[in-house]
């Protein structure tokens, strides 16, 4: 039991310990047509006249794009867009274009195409007709990776006073995750709080709300919180300074798991389902950052092996909670209908954990016995207590360790 002593006072009775497109509403605008444009040719009989019905052209595009014909149908919106230039006709053919290269995922020629709408309706503030191409300029900028574009477009989007309140929040979500984009997560942090907090006051007031905007504010704001664990170190010689630093991991953990378990509950199936494979993300990080920290140079080789069982004892806490948070997530996806990338880097996860667990109990020895021993007789407080505690069936629900 000697060494256990020797490498506990290492350890400093520390404890040892990611896009649905955003659902943006988009207000209904109707744009009339000129119906008419009468083309006039001479010919040996006399004077041809040709009538050309805006109108039935849109509706024609409109049927090709339906039936999945995509360019057949760009094809027609670009005849209506030369042919009726200068009318309500040409905004209105730029803008199904665009919307028809969106269902064609050209996602590029769909920008052009809402930009080239925008650019016919001029005026400052935006007013209500140039929300829904907004809105759409706004989310293809950002699938695009084009960032100052799309904050230009999400800013100018809330500058309208057309622009209904559910709407607003959802813009403002996105105009933080551009920020967060473009290096400044501090900047976007106000902005996260903000839709939170008007979610909070417009549901006090009974009106409805969809949970998507809220939701997401609160995982990016745990995810802004784990990315100052890149602030931690757990390499002090100093048994002081490394239960400090210990502490400040425990903080900044705390922090993040709150937001994540905020946005499970948020009432978004796919923002819960996003969370939930986070809060996993977020055990088996932790439990990265112990293993990776360097072992205290001045251990023996015998009490190096006992660090290791502390370390490994002290850590099966982690594993199995994020194993518990990831088991929890494809239940909630299953029952939900959620899929993608989270649903595939939850199991992607599960199947990490259960791996690290079935060589542990290969390797298991009587060492490790000894180290589980000695860890329950310890009556030390533990720094990373809120790290240690189980998750239970459902986040936030205390369980006993089995």
């Amino acid at each position: 039991m000697r060494f256990f002593g020797i490498a506990f006072g290492a350890l400093l009775s520390l404890g040892c310990p990611s896009l649905p497109p955003p659902d943006v509403p988009v207000p209904v605008v109707e744009v009339e047509a000129d119906p008419l444009l009468l083309l006039a040719e001479r010919t040996a009989g006399g004077v041809s006249i040709e009538e050309i019905d805006a109108g039935e052209l849109l509706e024609q595009a409109a049927s090709l794009a339906a039936a999945g014909e995509y360019l057949e149908a760009v094809s027609l919106y670009d005849e209506v867009a030369t042919r009726f230039a200068g009318t309500p006709a040409e905004k209105e053919a730029l803008y199904r274009k665009g919307v028809c290269l969106e269902w064609a995922e050209d996602w590029t020629g769909a920008l052009v195409s809402f930009r080239a709408c925008l650019a016919l309706m001029g005026g400052q503030p935006p007013g209500e007709d140039q929300l829904p191409a907004l809105i759409h300029a706004g989310l293809l900028a950002e699938r695009l990776e084009q960032w100052s574009d799309a904050a230009d477009a999400y800013g100018r989007l809330l500058e309208s006073d057309a622009l209904a309140d559910g709407d607003r929040r959802a813009a403002t979500v996105r105009l933080a995750v551009v920020t967060i984009e473009q290096g400044d997560g501090e900047a976007a942090r106000p902005m996260l709080q903000e839709v939170i907090d008007r979610s909070i006051a417009a549901a006090a007031t009974g009106e409805p709300l969809h949970p998507a905007p809220a939701a997401e504010a609160e995982l990016r704001l745990g995810l802004l919180e784990e990315v100052r664990l890149g602030e931690v170190r757990l390499d002090s010689p100093d048994p002081g300074e490394l239960r400090r630093q210990v502490e400040k991991l425990a903080a900044i953990f705390g922090g993040a798991f709150e937001r994540l378990a905020a946005s499970v509950l948020g009432g978004s199936p796919f923002w819960a389902v996003e969370a939930g494979y986070r809060i996993g993300a977020l055990y088996l990080r932790v439990y990265d950052m112990f293993f990776d920290a360097p072992v205290p140079t001045q251990l023996t080789e015998e009490q190096r092996e006992a660090y290791a069982a502390l370390l490994r004892a002290r850590t099966r806490i982690l594993l199995a909670n994020a194993l518990e948070a990831w088991e929890q997530n494809l239940v909630r996806a299953e029952r939900t209908g959620v899929r993608g990338e989270a649903v595939d880097l939850t199991a992607a996860g599960m199947a990490r954990v259960q791996s690290i667990l079935e060589n542990r109990a290969r390797q298991r020895s009587a060492i490790d016995e000894e180290a589980e021993q000695y860890l329950a007789t310890q009556g030390e407080g533990d720094p990373l207590a809120p790290v240690l505690e189980r998750l239970g069936p459902e986040v936030g629900e205390a369980a006993p360790v089995p």
